[in-house]
């Protein structure tokens, strides 16, 4: 499964409520032998790029990208 695959996943069991990348980081590296092919731990830096690459490269968005300040 590819890392916008997992995402989705574990927005879905979630209610697709908003999550911070780091939670769902978490998510993915506990559950990463049933969602990614990763052999290392998933990165809230990876979780984040993942989300907001369809955005940079002009193709439909796969996922709704929120910003604010905390």
């Amino acid at each position: 499964m590819y890392l916008h695959e997992a995402i989705s996943e574990v927005l879905k069991a979630h209610g697709n409520t908003p999550m911070r990348i780091e939670e769902m980081a978490d998510i993915i590296n506990k559950r990463r032998p049933n969602l990614t092919r990763a052999r290392f731990p998933v990165s809230a830096h990876q979780v984040g790029m993942r989300a907001v690459t369809d955005v940079q490269k002009g193709a439909p968005p796969i996922f709704e990208v929120l910003v604010r300040l905390r």
